[in-house]
């Protein structure tokens, strides 16, 4: 079974620690850089803000002026990808590649049969999203989870949004495959 210590951002499978596909590509040098702990936080308070948004779970009244400065953004991106969603933050698992991460959300698009991987960034966005994304694709493929060959990045900040799309197949599963095994054989 799948546990997550949200505190320490480490999963467990059978009480085994699994790195996260954020982790690998950290290890394997393919994030180029990392938030501040300030930053860091905001995201995380985003993220949770977002999350309890699309679960019609959200007391607005709770958070900072700044965390619905992003979260306006977050509705404006949500309506404008006019999409149901499927899941959200999804915990997932691979055995294959002894691999586990959390989608942010897997969507459905209006009038599309596809489900779409999607992650929500407030700082950065790296060219290593793709390879996150299709890090994500292959956890929810190997979990049963039908999605499509493209995922999206929501980009907000306090003023504005962008919706990058990613295509997640070939190339950009190849180098996360290899980045995992990377990880896996310096541990050996």
């Amino acid at each position: 079974m799948l546990t997550f210590q949200e505190e320490n951002h480490i999963y467990r499978y059978d009480d085994i620690i699994i790195p996260s596909v954020t982790q690998i590509l950290n290890d394997v040098g393919l994030n180029d850089s990392f938030p501040d702990e300030l930053a860091a936080e905001r995201g995380k308070d985003v993220h949770l803000a977002c999350q309890y948004y699309d679960e019609k779970d959200l007391d607005e009244s709770t958070i900072s002026d700044i965390v619905k400065s992003y979260l306006a953004q977050y509705k404006l991106a949500a309506k404008s990808l006019s999409c149901q969603i499927i899941e959200n933050e999804k915990r997932l698992f691979s055995r294959v590649m002894r691999v586990a991460g959390t989608v942010d959300r897997i969507i459905r698009l209006k009038g599309q049969s596809y489900n779409y991987i999607v992650d929500i960034k407030t700082g950065i966005v790296r060219k290593s999203s793709a390879y996150q994304l299709a890090g994500y694709r292959l956890l929810a493929i190997e979990n049963g989870i039908d999605v499509a060959r493209t995922g999206y990045v929501i980009d907000i900040k306090p003023e504005k949004f962008r919706i990058l799309e990613y295509l997640l197949s070939g190339e950009n599963e190849e180098i996360f495959k290899s980045a995992a095994l990377i990880y896996h054989s310096k541990r050996r």
